[in-house]
C-alpha cells in the first residue's frame, strides 16, 4: 500500500509528507468549522 501511495505521489509531483500534511490541514480546518457552526447554533 505505501509503495503504491509513494508512486501516486511521485506521479502527482508531491511527496508523501506534503500530501499527508495537506490532508491533515483540511481535516482540522473542517473540524474547526464544524465546532464553530455548532457553537453558534446552540
Amino acid at each position: 500500500m505505501w509503495t503504491a501511495y509513494g508512486e501516486l505521489c511521485q506521479e502527482e509531483g508531491t511527496s508523501r509528507a506534503d500530501d499527508i500534511r495537506r490532508h491533515v490541514h483540511a481535516r482540522v480546518k473542517a473540524w474547526r468549522a464544524g465546532k464553530r457552526k455548532a457553537s453558534t447554533t446552540s
